[in-house]
């Protein structure tokens, strides 16, 4: 649990979508990146600390993951913390409580800060591969 609010929150975003095109550099997929199907009503979101709890949980068929960074005080105020799936509002910072951004239509350029990619050796699950990739410089709460 943290005792301040986060300065960054992260979206994780599967690239085997095929919804994002092989040349796509950081300059163009800001305002384009697309949504999960699970973000129909709200934006599921991971503090730091969640970010590779989230990755080994619902990504692990995934070898390249995208993590959109959004800082918190430009969307503090359509925040709600709440359990995963979004029914219950619970503290900030308790276990197993998640950052949702409403409305979805808040999602794009405007809210994204910068984009990092995650990828995995094709033989490593991806709680094998976080080992090689934490990065405290950019991955910050």
């Amino acid at each position: 649990m943290f005792k301040k609010k986060p300065t960054y929150l992260y979206k994780l975003v599967a690239s085997s979508k095929n919804l994002l095109p092989s040349d796509s550099t950081f300059a163009n997929l800001l305002p384009t990146l697309p949504l999960s199907d699970v973000d129909t009503h709200f934006i599921h979101l991971s503090t730091a600390a969640q970010v590779y709890k989230t990755l080994i949980k619902h990504f692990d068929a995934e070898d390249l993951v995208y993590v959109a960074r959004l800082k918190y005080d430009d969307v503090e105020k359509n925040i709600s913390w709440e359990s995963p799936d979004g029914k219950e509002t619970l503290q900030m910072g308790a276990d197993g409580v998640y950052a949702h951004l409403r409305p979805t239509e808040l999602w794009g350029s405007g809210v994204i800060e910068s984009l990092e990619s995650f990828k995995k050796d094709t033989d490593k699950t991806w709680e094998e591969q976080v080992k090689l990739i934490w990065r405290p410089d950019w991955l910050v709460d």
